[in-house]
């Protein structure tokens, strides 16, 4: 590091300069200090220090390179194992040539993450982190009306009951979610638009509605909701389909991969024959929600 000057000018007239430096030192370093001496001590640290705390002599190992590390308290050994510690990269480090991060944290703790507001009639939540580690947005988090009127207490119940608003967007003829191929006396149901658990005996079983009308080519369709896994190991996707009679028509949009727990899927139709909203599981003997 450059030195530095230091001119003190006295009120008497004259003048004293003194240079400053900076550069970094390793060793002890005197200093006269209204005539006693002051040493201060840049010596690199031993991998060993010892202190006195309460009377009882603790050594602590500062070696680099392991990952074990080790005290001695009072003659005992104590050992810290740092094996399979997380290492946290800096965002920067991830992604150098970034510009800008964005990121959904409350800067006090009563502050909500994001405010929703539903199409279908314009009612607005705040909502906020839920009980999980990671305290982020999902089904669970709770909510709180900031404009019009709904009886919600989660974020999973706010867009539930938007789908239960949305009957218009049906076909005539649909009054819930229907099946295809299910378990036969099994315990398949749906009452509404809601949500439906299905019960699958063999491979290829659906679970869908129609549209009121058919979803333009290069349209999107957004669907949220949350799943459970009930019985065996379900692999369900959710894609458009061309629906007539028969949820087996062809594929129709890009397929969602559906997860336990909260989903969002934003599927474009690629046909101007998309015209309904088709979940389907290619395995057997299991059972979702």
């Amino acid at each position: 590091m450059p030195d530095k000057t230091l001119t003190i000018n006295h009120a008497g007239g004259g003048s004293e300069t003194y240079t400053i430096n900076r550069d970094k030192f390793e060793g002890i370093r005197n200093m006269t200090v209204d005539g006693a001496t002051v040493s201060v001590d840049h010596t690199p640290a031993d991998d060993l220090r010892n202190l006195l705390v309460d009377a009882d002599n603790v050594t602590i190992d500062r070696a680099h390179g392991g990952e074990i590390r080790t005290l001695f308290i009072d003659g005992v050994e104590v050992t810290i194992d740092r094996t399979g510690e997380v290492i946290v990269e800096g965002f920067l480090t991830l992604f150098p040539n970034a510009a800008a991060a964005y990121s959904l944290q409350r800067l006090n703790g009563h502050q909500a993450l994001i405010n929703s507001r539903r199409g279908s009639d314009n009612v607005e939540v705040d909502v906020y982190p839920d009980s999980s580690s990671n305290r982020e947005v999902s089904a669970s988090s709770p909510i709180t009306v900031t404009s019009g009127s709904s009886s919600a207490t989660t974020f999973g119940e706010f867009l539930a009951e938007a789908a239960s608003q949305d009957t218009h967007e049906f076909h005539s003829s649909e009054t819930a979610f229907r099946f295809h191929q299910v378990r036969a006396g099994g315990t398949s149901t749906s009452s509404d638009f809601t949500g439906f658990t299905v019960d699958v005996a063999t491979a290829s079983a659906y679970a869908g509605v129609q549209f009121a009308s058919n979803v333009a080519q290069g349209d999107s369709v957004y669907v949220y909701f949350n799943c459970s896994f009930d019985a065996g190991s379900p692999s369900p996707k959710v894609a458009l389909r061309t629906v007539t009679t028969s949820l087996t028509g062809s594929v129709s949009s890009n397929e969602g991969e559906v997860v336990e727990g909260f989903n969002a899927f934003e599927l474009t139709s690629t046909t101007p024959s998309a015209n309904g909203l088709v979940f389907s599981e290619g395995d057997n003997n299991l059972k979702y929600t």
